[in-house]
């Protein structure tokens, strides 16, 4: 009886191309992202008179949208055992963590949590 082979297949290209998918995805939605929280919402907003509680909602959909292409962009690594996989999770899993405290702080603002920061 022989032991069984630790040597992982490599991925195919089909799975290959839908992981530099989902990474370019990922990182074209966060730039997105950062302009959108950090040019539109906090100075071109007020200019047209549109603040307070429509960007707090909007940062929140736009954390929650970052999360879930954190999420999937994880998964399809570990799907394709991509060998950065570990590395990219630590990076995403940090990156989640920030997200959950805007979201926390945003729904402190909005008056639903009330917490001592």
């Amino acid at each position: 009886m022989t032991a069984p082979s630790t040597i992982t297949p490599a991925p195919s290209e089909d799975q290959a191309t839908g992981a530099k998918r989902a990474l370019t995805f990922g990182l074209a939605f966060s730039g997105v992202r950062c302009v959108l929280m950090y040019v539109v919402l906090p100075f071109i907003l007020p200019l047209i008179g549109l603040t307070g509680v429509f960007a707090t909602r909007a940062d929140i959909i736009i954390n929650l949208l970052a999360m879930a292409a954190l999420g999937y962009s994880v998964q399809r690594f570990w799907r394709i055992n991509y060998k950065h996989k570990v590395a990219y999770t630590v990076v995403a899993a940090v990156a989640f963590v920030v997200l959950t405290l805007f979201i926390l702080l945003d729904l402190r603002t909005l008056g639903i949590l009330d917490f001592a920061v």
